[in-house]
């Protein structure tokens, strides 16, 4: 991870999240709302699927 840009890793992530988006049925509409971190971060997603929110929670240490 630490080869590589911030813009490679999001190009990477955004591939991954249309095998997920494909696999389950779900996709998410999104502006403004990413956070790229400088070192791999345990994060965890509020399960809520009545909203139509999708919030992320972290330790910021």
């Amino acid at each position: 991870m630490k080869n590589k840009s911030k813009k490679e890793r999001f190009r990477e992530f955004i591939c991954d999240l249309e095998k997920i988006s494909l696999k389950h049925g779900i996709a998410i509409q999104a502006v403004g709302g990413v956070y790229i971190f400088d070192e791999p971060t345990k994060v965890i997603y509020d399960p809520d699927h009545t909203s139509g929110d999708l919030m992320p929670y972290w330790d910021e240490e």
